[in-house]
């Protein structure tokens, strides 16, 4: 499998198209997406101009804009442990479910050990439980767990001084994204990992 690092990505787009952070950024995209399953491909030959110019722009959207998907893995992961309640699984086993990597899900399971709603054990033949019943776990603990992001997330272009909304509008957002913050929480909390997998046919 190809190497996907900043020199690998300075050699396809050239130095003077991509500076070295960026391609350091988009290989540490592409390095954390082949661990989960995708796969690219390395040929130059299939890789057009035109093809490469739209792949540097989404390329760049995404490495910078990215969707943390971790909480609802996090759920994922609960759900299968909860789903067979008093039977341990393995993170290979739940990597199955989540179709991803174990080693990203044993990542996810050290956060919600540390919470202290897993159990896991260690070794060739480690595993991991739940820590408490599923009636007892709210979607709250776990995304608080994980450190999920918040409801949504402001821009941090900078702010145009000639502009009257570009001088408030990053304060007024603080103001919603608390209220909606605050709002999901409470919703989160009202909902338990047993209201979840009540919801997931036998």
């Amino acid at each position: 499998m190809e190497d996907f690092n900043s020199a690998y990505f300075a050699d396809i787009f050239g130095a003077s198209a991509l500076n070295l952070a960026l391609n350091a950024e988009i290989a540490k995209f592409y390095a954390e997406f082949t661990e989960l399953g995708f796969h690219f491909s390395t040929k130059k030959a299939e890789r057009p101009q035109k093809t490469l110019d739209k792949f540097l722009i989404v390329s760049y959207k995404v490495t910078v804009m990215p969707v943390n998907t971790q909480f609802s893995i996090a759920v994922h992961i609960m759900a299968g442990l909860g789903y067979h309640a008093g039977t341990d699984a393995t993170s290979t086993q739940l990597a199955n479910s989540v179709n991803t990597s174990p080693s990203f899900v044993r990542r996810v399971l050290a956060k919600l050990s540390r919470a202290k709603l897993v159990n896991t054990t260690t070794g060739k033949t480690g595993s991991c439980s739940l820590a408490k019943q599923p009636k007892d776990i709210s979607l709250l603990d776990i995304y608080k767990a994980v450190d999920a992001p918040k409801a949504f997330a402001i821009h941090d272009y900078p702010e145009q001084k000639a502009c009257m909304v570009s001088c408030a509008i990053k304060s007024a957002l603080n103001t919603v994204r608390d209220k909606t913050q605050r709002s999901l929480e409470k919703s989160l909390g009202d909902i338990s990992l047993a209201d979840v997998v009540k919801d997931l046919p036998r």
